[in-house]
């Protein structure tokens, strides 16, 4: 709020003491100011930071994208702030401006001086810092404005992206709850496979004597066999010997009733 100056307390009061006061507000002004540049120039390394963290979000992986993005929302709380803050001690530097300004024409007209006259000596022009501070306060509020729809298009991702895995985890589950219930039932199988083997091998113990039984038998018919074969063919050389010896008497027996039956 704007302070109102009692102009007529300074017509009455002592001239070294109004110079003093205005000496007094020159030098606060001064500070002021200085101290208002300060911010200013720490407001523009707070944009050049939001500037650089806004090109490697613009070139970040889906993996970097969210710490970036609360980097910069965070830088960008911070520069809101400042720059809220400067919006006041600006709006001071100009009261102080003005109260300066009544203090120092009060001064010059008490001493004789026209008014135009060292009036640029006393007053500090902040109409090109106010119109710079403007203008970057505008492109700051675009700059915001996109900035704060890219985010909400990298929460929109995220969140898909999320639900993708999502989706993903709940396949997965699915599919090892599946591969659970295979194993079971191979398991199952191994048992009832363990178990057939188990009868096979008893099935063998059993018929072992059977089968021994079986090749003493076979051994025995191959014998019998041979034998047979070795008498059949004994046999038949007997009855070749007897037709040939037939023959023999036919030759030389002329007579056939001496032939023999």
């Amino acid at each position: 709020m704007s302070q109102k100056v009692d102009l007529e307390a300074l017509e009455k009061m002592p001239l070294d003491q109004l110079q003093k006061i205005v000496q007094d507000l020159q030098r606060d002004l001064k500070n002021a100011s200085h101290f208002v540049n300060e911010q200013e120039e720490e407001l523009k390394l707070q944009q050049q930071t939001i500037d650089e963290l806004q090109a490697k979000l613009d070139q970040a992986n889906d993996n970097d994208r969210m710490n970036l993005a609360t980097e910069l929302a965070d830088e960008q709380d911070s520069y809101q702030f400042l720059n809220e803050t400067l919006v006041g001690q600006r709006q001071n530097l100009r009261e102080r401006e003005a109260i300066l300004s009544q203090h120092s024409s009060v001064m010059r007209q008490r001493q004789g001086v026209a008014s135009g006259d060292g009036q640029e000596d006393n007053k500090i022009d902040l109409k090109p810092i106010l119109v710079q501070v403007e203008k970057q306060l505008q492109q700051q509020t675009q700059e915001l404005q996109r900035l704060e729809q890219e985010i909400e298009q990298i929460i929109a991702r995220l969140k898909q992206n999320q639900e993708m895995i999502n989706h993903q985890a709940d396949e997965q589950e699915m599919k090892r709850q599946e591969l659970q219930s295979l194993e079971q039932n191979l398991r199952l199988l191994q048992a009832a496979m363990a178990e057939c083997w188990g009868r096979v091998n008893l099935y063998q113990e059993m018929l072992q004597p059977s089968q021994d039984s079986l090749a003493r038998l076979q051994q025995k018919l191959e014998a019998i066999a041979s034998t047979l074969e070795q008498e059949k063919q004994t046999g038949n050389y007997q009855l070749q010997t007897i037709d040939e010896l037939r023959s023999s008497l036919f030759s030389v027996m002329p007579n056939p009733e001496f032939a023999v039956s």
